[in-house]
C-alpha cells in the first residue's frame, strides 16, 4: 500500500512542473502568441514504469487515464477513486498518465494497461483498432452525454465560431471529440481548414489548460469539454467568469471505463461489479460527484456513433 501511496504522490509532483510553466506564461499575455505556449510532459507520471514493460504481476491492476484535466487535477480527481478499486480488489492499483489519448490507446492495445479511462474520440478510434472493450459508461445528472462548448475571453470581441476567422485557437488533443474533432467538423462545414482559417494554433493536452490560456487571453478561442468546463463554474467560478460559451454542440458519449481485451474474465466481472455498485457506497459518493458521475452502467457501444461520425469512422 505504501508503495503505491508514493508512487501516486511522485506522480503529483511531477505534474507539478506543469502548473509552474502554465503560470510562468501568464505574465504580458498580450506578447504572447500561441506558438510560444509549451507543454513539458518529458517527465510526466514515468513511476510507472516498472509495471507497463510487459511484466506485471498479478497482484497489481494498472489503471491508465486520458486525462481531460491537467496531470495534477487527474490525479487529485482519480487518486480516491484508485483507493477505493484498490481497497474492492485487495490489490494494488496503480495510476498511469501519458501526454497524448493516442500513447493510452497503444497502451491497452499492447496489454501493457489493464483498465482505462479514455475520452469518446479516443475511445471509438481505439475500438476500430481493437485496442480494448467497453466496459461501463458514467452518468451524470441523469444523462451520459457531454458536449463541446467552443469558449472565448469577454474581452474578445468574439461572438460565434466564424467570428474566431485570424484568431489564436487552442486544441486539446487529435483524438478528443470535443478538444479536436468537433471544431474540425466546423472547419469543414465552413469550406475551411485549421491552417487555413486560424493564425495560429496549439494543443495543451488538458481542458483546463485550454480554458486557462483563454482566461488569461493568451489565445483568443478553444474547445473544451462541457463537464470540465461545468466542473469549474460550480467549484471554482473565478477561474472562468471572464469566459464565453459562443457556441455547444450536440451530444457526444461520455468518456467510458474499457478493459484489456486480454483481461480475465473473472477480473472483468468484479471490476463490472465495482463500477455498477460505487454509487451505492457511502464513502466513493463524495469522490464521485468530485468526478461529476451520479453512476456507472452498463451501454451499448451505438452511444458514440455520433463520435464516429465526427471522426469518420463507419
Amino acid at each position: 500500500m505504501r508503495l503505491m501511496h508514493n508512487a501516486r504522490l511522485l506522480s503529483a509532483f511531477t505534474a507539478f512542473g506543469l502548473g509552474l510553466l502554465l503560470f510562468s506564461c501568464s505574465e504580458n499575455p498580450n506578447r504572447r502568441s500561441a506558438e510560444s505556449i509549451n507543454f513539458n510532459f518529458s517527465d510526466t507520471v514515468r513511476v510507472d514504469s516498472l509495471y507497463v514493460n510487459g511484466q506485471n504481476d498479478n497482484n497489481t491492476l494498472r489503471f491508465a487515464i486520458s486525462a481531460i484535466t491537467s496531470p495534477r487535477a487527474t490525479f487529485d480527481y482519480y487518486n480516491d477513486m484508485l483507493t477505493y478499486i484498490e481497497e474492492q480488489l485487495g490489490q494494488k492499483v496503480i495510476m498511469i498518465q501519458r501526454k497524448t489519448y493516442q500513447e493510452v490507446n497503444d497502451l491497452m492495445k499492447e496489454n501493457k494497461v489493464d483498465l482505462a479511462i479514455v475520452c469518446s474520440g479516443n475511445y471509438v478510434y481505439g475500438m476500430a483498432d481493437s485496442a480494448f472493450k467497453l466496459l461501463v459508461v458514467p452518468e451524470w445528472n441523469g444523462k451520459n452525454h457531454y458536449r463541446t462548448y467552443i469558449i472565448t475571453h469577454q474581452n474578445s470581441g468574439v461572438k460565434s465560431f466564424k467570428d474566431l476567422k485570424g484568431k489564436r485557437f487552442a486544441y486539446t488533443d487529435p483524438l478528443s471529440t470535443s478538444g479536436r474533432l468537433y471544431p474540425t467538423k466546423r472547419l469543414r462545414e465552413m469550406g475551411s481548414t485549421s491552417d487555413e482559417f486560424f493564425e495560429s494554433t496549439v494543443y495543451t493536452y488538458a481542458h483546463d489548460n485550454s480554458i486557462q490560456l483563454v482566461a488569461k487571453q493568451m489565445v483568443d478561442g478553444a474547445s473544451v469539454n462541457s463537464l470540465v468546463f461545468d466542473y469549474l463554474v460550480a467549484s471554482t467560478p473565478n477561474r472562468v467568469n471572464d469566459i464565453t460559451i459562443v457556441e455547444k454542440s450536440e451530444p457526444h458519449g461520455m468518456p467510458p471505463i474499457v478493459i484489456s481485451n486480454k483481461l480475465s474474465k473473472e477480473m472483468e466481472l468484479r471490476l463490472t461489479e465495482i463500477f455498477l455498485n460505487m454509487h451505492n457506497d457511502k464513502g466513493s459518493q463524495q469522490v464521485m460527484k468530485k468526478l461529476m458521475v451520479d453512476r456507472y452502467v452498463q451501454s451499448h457501444d451505438s452511444i458514440y456513433n455520433s463520435v464516429r461520425n465526427l471522426a469518420g469512422i463507419k
